[in-house]
């Protein structure tokens, strides 16, 4: 069996009304990600820092450019078990804020957008790892 280690980035993107942003992936392909919220952000290219990797993805998956406020310290680590391999994924996350572009999914595996109350957002049916980073925010807020 293949083994891999990945690299993924995602940005808590807090608004003025004091909301985040959150996602509803469309994956059919992948029963464990699929409907099931997370934050804008993606995979790190090779070559790519984490910074340019969240702008890149964010911008990919949402239409916003932001601006890059802090990362919160701390990885997220799972792995995903696929029949054919298993996938080490690192998980960093930013804290960001709007800087411009409208909010509209322009990547297939979006299936809507929407701002969510700080204090709702762990109530999502979230993919594992991103109630972890809700929690943290208000200390990097």
């Amino acid at each position: 069996m293949k083994k891999s280690t990945k690299v993924v980035v995602t940005a808590l993107i807090v608004n003025e009304k004091n909301q985040i942003l959150l996602q509803q992936r469309f994956d059919p392909e992948d029963p464990v990600a699929h409907m099931k919220w997370e934050f804008p952000g993606g995979g790190v290219e090779y070559g790519e820092s984490l910074e340019e990797a969240l702008r890149r993805e964010v911008k990919e998956e949402s239409g916003l450019d932001i601006e890059i406020r802090q990362l919160i310290p701390t990885c997220e680590s799972h792995i995903w078990d696929d029949p054919s391999e298993k996938t080490h994924v690192l998980f960093f996350c930013f804290v960001a804020r709007m800087t411009g572009g409208i909010l509209k999914p322009l990547d297939g595996e979006v299936h809507k957008a929407e701002w969510v109350d700080i204090k709702k957002a762990a109530e999502y049916d979230l993919l594992p790892g991103n109630k972890h980073f809700i929690e943290l925010l208000p200390k990097y807020l």
